[in-house]
């Protein structure tokens, strides 16, 4: 078989391919952008009498970091969180979308909360991180029913100076990627 028409395709494949990806890359581009902000924080129950071994005093702190991972991630404490920061918060990120503005998990078999915070705007994000801590320091009497829970900064927020999301260079070079790698298999098996 000749290998000319071989070339025209896969020619056209690439400019194809190309065309598609500007097309990805001017649509993420123009999509809002957003910064991160992640800091550490510990959590630990100072008890004023013991109350077992030191084993169940380090499980009841993790217990207690389990909890306030969770309440970091509600509504409420957003909203609080927002008014506290004087930052407008968009109500169509509230119930399903949470996890784009606030992520918060528990460090495995530590009591340490890894918080991570989005907004589009880097100063806001700053004030942010700094009423998250005060909000969560107002908060935590709720769960203080065998001892006193202190909260210590273990690393301070990290803001980001590029935005995280979204990334249009990535995104339309793995589009681009992709169309020629599954069009250079087809073209291929064809001719």
């Amino acid at each position: 078989m000749n290998k000319k028409p071989i070339k025209i395709y896969f020619l056209w494949l690439i400019i194809i391919a190309f065309v598609i990806s500007c097309i990805v890359f001017f649509v993420f581009r123009f999509q809002e952008q957003k910064y991160q902000a992640t800091e550490k924080i510990l959590i630990t129950k100072q008890y004023s009498e013991v109350i077992g071994s030191a084993y169940s005093e380090s499980e009841s702190s993790k217990h207690t970091a389990d909890v306030l991972a969770e309440v970091i991630q509600t509504n409420n404490f957003i909203k609080d969180v927002y008014n506290q920061a004087g930052v407008f918060l968009d109500n169509k990120y509230l119930n399903s979308d949470l996890d784009k503005i606030i992520k918060a998990k528990v460090a495995k078999d530590v009591q340490i909360i890894e918080v991570t915070l989005y907004h589009k705007n880097p100063n806001d994000l700053k004030n942010l991180s700094q009423s998250l801590v005060e909000v969560l320091e107002l908060k935590k009497a709720q769960f203080e029913d065998t001892g006193k829970i202190k909260i210590t900064i273990v690393d301070p927020a990290y803001i980001s100076s590029e935005p995280v999301e979204p990334k249009p260079w990535r995104n339309a070079l793995a589009v681009f990627v992709a169309i020629v790698f599954i069009g250079g298999i087809v073209v291929y098996t064809i001719y």
